[in-house]
């Protein structure tokens, strides 16, 4: 952003500093309701307020213009036992409506290519052969 308004100095002061960014960050965990999630219990009950449990909620907000279309849903969350005394991970599949939509477009043009579409924060894994992944950057 100092970049973006490099050239408006008026705006450049609004721009926070990386300072400000990990205070924010601290704040938000240790906040109530903030990020930090420690237990199993907590783990549902945050994923429960964001899951999508049917095609007619998910199908609800179809407007492209509407915020909610980026809005976090959760697809499924789910568990898994560790090695003895290494405990248990949570795991959680989230997407959003918009991104989702442009998965059903890939599969419908997809055909016999290889067709991909990202929203420009992920980079492609060439190096596992042919069964390459794609790897968030964030």
């Amino acid at each position: 952003m100092m970049h973006r308004f490099r050239e408006q100095p008026e705006r450049l002061r609004l721009v926070p500093t990386s300072k400000q960014l990990e205070n924010r960050k601290a704040f938000l965990v240790r906040s109530a309701g903030g990020w930090e999630i420690t237990n199993h219990a907590t783990f549902t009950m945050w994923a429960s307020t964001k899951v999508c449990m049917s095609q007619a909620e998910f199908m609800s907000i179809n407007d492209a213009a509407d915020r909610c279309m980026y809005d976090m849903i959760v697809l499924d969350a789910f568990s898994v036992a560790g090695d003895v005394g290494e405990g248990t991970s949570f795991g959680v599949i989230v997407t959003t409506r918009r991104v989702f939509q442009n998965v059903t477009n890939v599969v419908r043009d997809q055909g016999d290519e290889l067709v991909c579409a990202t929203d420009g924060t992920d980079k492609l894994d060439f190096e596992g052969g042919p069964s390459s992944t794609v790897d968030p950057l964030l």
